[in-house]
């Protein structure tokens, strides 16, 4: 085993593009390299560390961290550590630049150790289909197992493209915030901008966040309780256990009360923090406080709400300070712009039909528009919704409810809602047994407000009507509501779902069309949270929202005014929490006076209808004159999402990946048996095969089809940004497979020596600078005959190349002059043909910075001479980033990545 030494250097075999690393500690277990060039640390395990010496040889030049070269004169080897020697001095291998490359696929070529044609071809392949994937403006936003709906990629696109986003995805009920907030998620962490991510959400959604992640985008992450930290801090004494893991999913509430987690949790540092329904943050609550102190660090926010405004203007205003406290410092100055919004609607409206992407609109809403801080979709945009309609049912309570008392008196007398005593509960139950058996089996969701009142309704109607009956409350742990909801979700499965409050936020019930709401909550926003649980864009059915209620009650004020006065029933309403808030105060009081005299007191009734009707319809005409239209502008501008959703569908059909990854399993011995069009059963032919990444043994079946895969979560869906498709290409190049070749061509008339080199220009960078934008991983492949000739561009090569054939043994050797006086100036004609080629590719991606990046700062310092809220750090960064992109792209190497020497005869 070789003897490990702090300062030695090593490449990754997995990772070569990471540069030369160096070694900071190692033990009999494991060891840390320190990859500086790229800004990342790894630890690996001593005994399968995926690492390469690097040892270079006399006649080889290196570089220093300086940029100063030097041609090798000697080697030594001083206790473990390296020093080269020439140009009369002597330098430690710990001083060499961090960029440097290696030259293994020469000393195998020199070695005569060779792979067949076709393995070259393969990776040369493997090199040009990365290089693709990693320009691809669909990278990360191809392998999600969902449907491609523009206004979500829209969304995905125009967050995932700005650097360390912190954003309020607010999209009205069903429209998929969640989807929107995973694009995101994913595309960020392929490109490596970000690893580190922390999501927090209420307890109900915890693991369907974690199965959505999984399931739809092959993110694996962990589930942390404050259980789980202190076991985790019982194994590791002194260590913060969030450091234990990069991708984290925790209960907010539940780390927000445990106050050694909340200390842990902002100590750990993210690169980005999801918060899901964070109209529950409350300014001066232990959960809002624990998001304020995470979003003081420099890293990436994203809050997702689809009732913003639920707990009021104020409220709102603080999550937006969350966001971006420089620009929302004042609550009084946040409602005068508000107000100023409409002024430029109106100019927008005034506007000859410019265009959704025309510079005048563009200019506007950057001048005085609403901020990029807010994307909020609403359904009077975004179309695929079905309708909906509410049935009212007016009950009469059972005066006798002795017998039905004796079957669940424990669960109802619990009860203490003042519209649920006995009789009105069990005239619900009566008719909830003739609504269910008129449905004849359909799926049927029913909501109320407590736990206590869910399980009453189970108990007496399980005594009534025989069904498959599920339940989900908050009473029940995690697992148990998740395998509710898996019961109902399956087509032979539960009938009737009986929710408490907690089923009416984020769960995805849409495979259901009857929602019936036994009881109706004072607040609307919260009756539209109900109704989004089945109106969400997918639904083919018309949605029937059944409402059962005492005759004579408060409830059946509520149910006249939500149906006739807000028509929340039938529509989403824009702008309800004004309209909540407007006639709150009047709707209680005509509830206590219907509870005083025993009957609804109809006339203040339709008069209270009457004016909500008529101030809903002024509300909503003023929000899409002002705020909301601006909003809708800037949330979806539909000819750039379809843009992006046409290079996916063309990506998707491409049937590239499927030869591609035809060839892959073929060469790790994996056969593709096909059983449909574009779908496989993947099995193993050779045991003695290679690990392949993410293969599940025998039987495994995959698509390439997104149709297939939407439809069947059984089958994994390969796309280039599948794990399986990535770490096959990364475990096939980190090898040496197919890095050095020779052919032979025989029966041409003709005597010609050729070499044909691959070298891989690499900027290694920083992840946040996001470099593949400008300059990926990107091959050149050259061509040079025995004259120094670079056949490059001769497309009359590529007839010779495919009649290549691979020799039994290597030929070099029976030719030293080839060996020792041509082979050299053929790599060094390569390498010069290649360094030509290269630098017109960097001239590109520089001319792309100024372009891009440097656009945006000239853009921003315009903006900021009629925009105050446009901050001089907001400039200064753009700059910056322009200037440190240009600086590390100078600083681009070639590597040489793979040979191929030809013989034609």
């Amino acid at each position: 085993m070789m003897q490990l030494k702090k300062g030695q250097r090593f490449t990754s075999e997995m990772e070569p593009e990471l540069g030369l690393g160096v070694l900071v500690t190692s033990d009999s277990r494991t060891l840390t390299v320190n990859f500086a060039a790229s800004n990342c640390v790894r630890r690996y395990t001593t005994a399968a560390a995926p690492l390469r010496r690097v040892r270079f040889e006399v006649g080889d030049t290196i570089v220093f961290g300086d940029n100063r070269t030097m041609v090798i004169e000697t080697v030594d080897n001083r206790d473990g550590l390296l020093v080269y020697g020439g140009a009369g001095e002597c330098v430690p291998e710990q001083d060499l630049a961090d960029t440097m490359s290696l030259s293994a696929p020469r000393d195998r070529l020199w070695a005569g150790i060779f792979d067949p044609a076709d393995t070259f071809d393969l990776r040369f392949e493997a090199n040009r289909l990365r290089h693709a994937h990693e320009t691809s403006p669909a990278m990360g936003f191809m392998g999600g197992r969902v449907d491609l709906i523009p206004h979500q990629f829209y969304i995905a696109g125009e967050v995932s493209n700005r650097y360390l986003p912190r954003i309020l995805l607010a999209d009205e009920t069903g429209l998929g915030k969640t989807i929107e907030a995973c694009l995101v998620l994913h595309r960020l962490l392929l490109s490596e901008r970000i690893s580190r991510v922390l999501i927090l959400v209420p307890e109900s959604l915890v693991h369907q966040w974690f199965i959505e992640l999984y399931r739809r985008f092959n993110l694996v992450f962990r589930i942390f309780d404050p259980e789980l930290c202190r076991e985790l801090e019982r194994s590791e004494p002194g260590q913060n256990p969030f450091f234990s893991e990069q991708l984290v999913i925790c209960c907010l509430d539940g780390m927000a009360a445990d106050e050694t987690s909340r200390i842990q949790l902002v100590q750990a540092g993210w690169d980005m923090v999801v918060v899901d329904e964070a109209h529950h943050l409350e300014e001066g609550g232990a959960a809002y406080s624990l998001v304020e102190a995470l979003a003081t660090a420099q890293a990436g926010m994203m809050l997702l709400s689809a009732t913003p405004e639920q707990l009021g203007r104020r409220n709102h205003f603080s999550h937006l300070r969350l966001l971006d406290p420089d620009r929302y410092t004042n609550f009084d100055d946040y409602l005068e712009e508000s107000r100023q919004y409409r002024q430029t609607a109106e100019t927008l409206e005034n506007l000859a039909d410019p265009g959704e992407d025309s510079q005048e609109i563009t200019a506007l809403l950057d001048s005085h528009g609403p901020g990029r801080a807010v994307f909020r979709n609403t359904r009077a945009v975004i179309k695929g919704f079905p309708q909906r309609s509410g049935v009212l049912y007016p009950l009469v309570p059972k005066t006798d409810t002795t017998v039905a008392l004796g079957r669940c008196d424990a669960p109802v007398a619990s009860l203490s809602m003042a519209d649920d005593d006995p009789g009105v509960f069990f005239a619900k139950i009566e008719w909830l047994k003739g609504l269910l058996k008129s449905l004849k089996r359909e799926k049927v969701l029913l909501i109320c407000a407590t736990s206590e009142k869910a399980a009453a309704i189970e108990t007496a109607l399980a005594t009534l009507i025989t069904m498959k009956i599920a339940r989900f409350t908050q009473d029940m742990t995690l697992v148990q509501r998740d395998r509710s909801a898996a019961w109902f979700a399956e087509p032979l499965g539960a009938e009737l779902m009986i929710c408490s409050e907690i089923g009416s936020e984020g769960r995805n019930f849409q495979f259901a069309h009857h929602l019936v709401m036994f009881d109706l909550p004072d607040n609307p926003e919260l009756v539209e949270q109900r109704i989004g649980r089945l109106d969400r864009i997918g639904q083919h059915h018309p949605i029937v929202i059944h409402v059962p209620y005492a005759h004579d009650s408060r409830q059946a004020v509520l149910a006249r005014w939500y149906r006739e006065g807000t028509g929340i029933f039938e529509n989403n309403i824009s702008g309800i929490h004004q309209i909540h808030r407007q006639f709150a105060a009047r709707l209680a009081d005509l509830s206590d006076l219907c509870d005083q005299a025993g009957q609804v007191p109809y006339g203040a009734l339709d008069q209270l209808i009457a004016d909500t009707r008529t101030f809903a319809a002024e509300t909503s005409k003023r929000l899409k004159s002002g705020r909301d239209k601006l909003l809708e502008l800037n949330s979806f501008r539909p000819r750039k999402a379809e843009q992006l959703v046409k290079t996916i569908c063309e990506t998707d059909q491409d049937q590239s990946i499927d030869l591609f990854m035809a060839k892959i399993f073929k060469f790790y011995a994996i056969s593709p048996e096909p059983i449909m069009a574009r779908t496989f059963r993947l099995e193993v032919f050779n045991s003695a095969g290679v690990p392949f990444p993410g293969f599940k043994g025998d039987g495994m079946i995959v698509t390439f089809d997104r149709t297939v895969a939407v439809t069947r979560d059984d089958i994994v869906f390969l796309t280039w940004d599948h794990p399986m498709v990535t770490g096959a290409m990364e475990l096939f190049l980190g090898s040496d497979h197919g890095n050095a070749a020779i052919a032979e061509v025989n029966g041409t008339g003709k005597f010609e020596i050729l070499l044909e080199s691959v070298y891989t220009l690499e900027c290694v960078a920083p992840r946040a600078l996001h470099m593949n934008r400008f300059l990926a991983r990107t091959p050149i492949r050259t061509l040079v005959d025995h004259n120094l000739t670079n056949l490059s561009q001769d497309r009359s090569w590529a007839l010779t190349a495919a009649s290549l054939s691979t020799p039994a043994r290597s030929w070099l050797g029976q030719f030293p002059e080839i060996k020792e006086q041509l082979l050299p100036e053929l790599l060094a004609a390569g390498r010069r043909f290649s360094e030509q080629a290269a630098a017109r590719v960097i001239s590109r991606a520089k001319a792309a910075v100024e372009k891009v990046v440097g656009g945006e700062a000239a853009r921003l310092e315009r903006l900021k001479r009629i925009n105050p809220a446009i901050r001089e750090d907001e400039i200064r960064r753009a700059k910056d980033e322009a200037t440190t992109l240009v600086i590390h792209i100078d600083q681009a190497r070639l590597r040489l990545d793979s040979l191929r020497l030809i013989k034609v005869s």
